[in-house]
């Protein structure tokens, strides 16, 4: 009991000291700092980097740097052009011309009908708009007496980058044929139906 008295008495000693000369807080701390003296004790590396600050650094010259990494570059360059190349002869393959818009037709069979879907894609500030109109037909007779069935539709070109359209016809087809005509051209699309 005589411990804890003596502890309290210490304590509040303590406190009454500091009561009575309070800390200072205004005081500002006062940091040294030396740049150079880090750089002294800094890697190799680092001590490089930091010369070569005040250079103009350039986006290349650690892509050229070795012989590996400019032979990696050339690479990457190379297949992208090849994969662009390979892009725009695929896709004028399949695309045809009508007054300024590429064309690509696909068609699908469904439930025992056929569905022709035309995509338009204007090439030019000046492509055709207006009227089309589409003629689809079997490519082969079921007879040779028959003349085989023709589905027709209008569809308008509207001054969109891109459209789609749609037609139905109500019979399962293997190979389709498709006239498509405006004021002043037509084309005729022959294509097999997935």
């Amino acid at each position: 009991m005589a411990k804890l008295r003596d502890s309290e008495e210490i304590g509040k000693n303590i406190l009454a000291d500091v009561i009575k000369n309070p800390p200072i807080q205004d005081r500002e701390t006062v940091f040294r700092y030396s740049h150079e003296c880090r750089l002294e004790k800094a890697p190799h590396a680092v001590q490089d980097f930091n010369k070569s600050k005040g250079k103009h650094l350039s986006v290349f010259a650690p892509l050229m740097g070795n012989r590996a990494n400019a032979t990696l570059l050339i690479m990457i360059f190379v297949f992208c052009v090849f994969l662009s190349i390979i892009n725009r002869v695929a896709s004028d393959k399949n695309a045809y011309k009508l007054d300024g818009n590429a064309i690509t037709v696909s068609a699908m069979r469904y439930e025992g009908n056929t569905f022709v879907v035309i995509k338009k894609q204007a090439k030019k500030a000046d492509a055709y708009t207006g009227a089309v109109d589409v003629a689809v037909s079997p490519e082969e007779r079921s007879s040779s007496l028959e003349e085989p069935p023709i589905f027709t539709s209008r569809f308008y070109f509207m001054p969109e980058e891109n459209e789609e359209f749609r037609i139905s016809a109500p019979q399962e087809i293997e190979h389709v044929l498709i006239l498509m005509r405006t004021e002043a051209e037509q084309v005729v699309i022959r294509t097999k139906v997935e």
